[in-house]
């Protein structure tokens, strides 16, 4: 689209900017590519961007793409990640999506058993699942299946300082 400034790599920075969007760390990486750590210009909220290389991928990997961006599209819901904006160079798709600054929960668990020697306490498993479960009810009632449903797919919030370092 002739609206969408291409893709620019800024080498000293190892910044990736599309349009307003700077692309700094990188935050993960996946089998459709690779997730990074996004602020909009002149915004100081932050975003977590999926890029996704449109040239190698698989047809099937194509077709799961665009359920994503459909199903992002669609779902409002407070645990379901939320999609910000959609960028599209000739060669990779952008997710903007809602920035989740606790990371996996496979992380917040293993940090926790670090500082604590144990697992979760029953009363936050209980606060965890019942997340998990309103999430898979919404997305269940609109016919979507998640199918990797694992720790690592499960992305934590901290609402404040102090929740994040009480981990």
């Amino acid at each position: 689209r002739d609206d969408i400034k291409y893709l620019k790599m800024a080498k000293k920075e190892e910044k990736m900017v599309v349009d307003d969007y700077i692309m700094t760390k990188r935050l993960g990486k996946g089998g459709f590519g690779e997730v990074l750590l996004t602020q909009k210009k002149g915004c100081k909220e932050l975003y977590a961007t999926k890029k996704m290389d449109l040239v190698t991928a698989k047809e099937v990997q194509l077709k799961s793409i665009i359920n994503e961006i459909t199903y992002l599209k669609k779902i409002n819901h407070p645990n379901i990640i939320r999609l910000i904006d959609l960028k599209r160079t000739p060669h990779h798709c952008y997710l903007i999506m809602e920035f989740c600054n606790g990371g996996d929960l496979l992380g917040c668990l293993s940090k926790y058993k670090a500082i604590y020697h144990r697992a979760f306490p029953e009363e936050i498993i209980q606060y965890i699942m019942r997340q998990v479960v309103s999430a898979l009810n919404v997305m269940h009632s609109n016919k979507i299946i998640h199918r990797d449903l694992k720790l690592e797919n499960i992305l934590v919030i901290f609402n404040s300082e102090n929740d994040k370092n009480s981990l």
